[in-house]
């Protein structure tokens, strides 16, 4: 019946899983597994079948990547770019599933295929990560957020259901007065402290009084790194004041390699107490 006309693909397994006696959210699972049939189409609204839906999704790409059939230019005769945006806008809609990622879901396909003897190589699932991550940014700019938006959550989009959240969270506080200056705070702080910085610090080394005020912010302010903006918001707007005095007063890359890394180190810190993934510096740009 499917193969004659496959616009009944979810609609014949419903109605054969009811007459054989399955529970009626057995039945709608396995229709809801086709779901979203195309873009703006309706999503799973259950967890059983959104799990579905991703199940099946997760296996065509990590099958057609394996075997080097992934979209090139305007071809894609498997329509993969569909199924990816289709993990997307799943796993962004279904909060319960948040901690469902892209690698995850692809790897836990790959190894099923092993199993069956396809050959999924490590380039392979990493290739359709990277393919499905960049559904997530697409989908962003296709329903008008800005750019800017787009690009504080990125990082963070290989689990688009936390990365929708911290988008939502945004969205919440646009409102805030604390958020733009908070955030201008922190962001000034990453474009000057490396990378590789780590979040430790000798106290006995911050004999200013800017910085052993600073300092007594930072050692109260809690570890907010799996936390959303929401939670971190009002401990660390009470950083902005002493910490616009430590920048006004204290020469961070001071000669003295520990006292400079000291500073550097205080500074780290607070980075790595704020909501892990966001991207600062394009977050205070769109504010």
């Amino acid at each position: 019946m499917v193969v004659e006309l496959s616009s009944l693909a979810g609609t014949m397994a419903r109605e054969y899983a009811s007459r054989a006696g399955e529970p009626a959210a057995v039945a709608e699972a396995l229709w809801q597994m086709e779901l979203p049939r195309s873009t703006g189409d309706a999503l799973p609204d259950s967890t059983p079948g959104a799990l579905l839906a991703l199940a099946d999704r997760f296996d065509l790409l990590a099958a057609m990547f394996a075997i080097g059939a992934k979209p090139t230019g305007s071809s894609d005769p498997f329509a993969l770019r569909r199924a990816a945006l289709g993990v997307v806008n799943i796993l962004r809609a279904q909060p319960a599933l948040a901690s469902i990622t892209v690698e995850r879901g692809l790897t836990a396909a790959a190894d099923r295929l092993k199993q069956q003897g396809v050959d999924v190589s490590d380039e392979s699932v990493e290739s359709a990560t990277e393919f499905v991550v960049g559904r997530f940014g697409q989908a962003l700019r296709d329903e008008g957020v800005p750019v800017g938006l787009v690009n504080a959550v990125q990082a963070l989009a290989e689990a688009p259901g936390t990365a929708e959240q911290a988008l939502r969270d945004i969205q919440q506080l646009a409102g805030d007065p604390q958020l733009a200056p908070t955030v201008e705070a922190v962001q000034r702080i990453t474009r000057i402290v490396p990378a590789e910085t780590a979040p430790t610090y000798d106290r006995a080394l911050l004999a200013s009084d800017a910085e052993d005020a600073l300092a007594v912010y930072v050692e109260e302010l809690p570890d907010h790194a799996r936390d959303g903006l929401p939670a971190w918001l009002p401990d660390a707007h009470r950083l902005v004041a002493p910490l616009t005095t430590f920048f006004d007063d204290v020469l961070v890359m001071d000669p003295d390699e520990q006292v400079r890394a000291a500073r550097l180190g205080l500074l780290q810190t607070i980075v790595d107490r704020a909501p892990a993934g966001i991207d600062w510096k394009a977050l205070d740009s769109a504010l």
